[in-house]
């Protein structure tokens, strides 16, 4: 859904595969299809339902022989169960597999979210973080219009190093609120700190990646 997302999980799939040869890697089958309805204009309460087309495109995967789906977008796994219930193959979910991959840390650890204003409202990563014990350190709206903003950003070509210094600004943001971890919980975010950017960051992006490469055995 969002195209640069889907094409940098690809790369990130090549990066992460134990390959020496073209013959080692992973046989992909990609749906990019950049009309899908806005998931957060839906679920605010304006625009189209996505799920319709979200479903189509998991039945266009399974028939292309597809064994495994995932889906490069955070906001879209609101509608995970209704997708996973169309087709007769798995189907990862992006915010079990960021979780599994937060560092360690105390119960009660205090994670910082970031992510678009659907994924915000739809509560996802909260009831998976509550889940294990840690504590989601929510944006304000100011941090939230911010978020928001950078993703905007990203999906309209924005300038890329003034974008990444903003997003800095706001894990900084984010930390002075108490946050000892954080999530990129939007797979446009990734995009401009790189998959080892050397901050307390688990990217949404990556982390369905690695969970894409453990389950196809590599």
């Amino acid at each position: 859904m969002g195209p640069e997302a889907s094409a940098v999980f690809l790369q990130y799939l090549i990066r992460l595969t134990p390959a020496t040869r073209d013959q080692d890697h992973i046989p992909v089958i990609l749906a990019a299809d950049p009309s899908i309805p806005d998931r957060t204009a839906f679920l605010l309460g304006s625009g189209e339902s996505p799920l319709p087309r979200l479903i189509d495109l998991a039945g266009v995967l399974e028939r292309a022989g597809a064994d495994l789906i995932v889906v490069p977008c955070n906001t879209a796994h609101v509608f995970w169960a209704d997708i996973a219930r169309a087709v007769a193959v798995p189907v990862l979910h992006i915010v079990d597999e960021t979780i599994r991959r937060i560092e360690p840390g105390e119960p009660g650890m205090r994670v910082g979210l970031l992510a678009t204003r659907g994924t915000i409202a739809s509560g996802l990563y909260q009831s998976a973080l509550d889940a294990v014990g840690y504590h989601p350190v929510l944006p304000t709206e100011d941090l939230q219009g911010e978020a928001q903003a950078i993703i905007e950003g990203v999906k309209g070509g924005g300038d890329r190093s003034g974008l990444t210094k903003r997003l800095h600004a706001l894990i900084d943001r984010f930390v002075e609120r108490g946050a000892e971890r954080l999530i990129l919980g939007c797979t446009e975010l990734g995009l401009v700190l790189g998959p080892d950017p050397g901050l307390p960051v688990t990217d949404s992006l990556w982390a369905l990646a690695e969970a894409t490469v453990e389950q196809a055995g590599m």
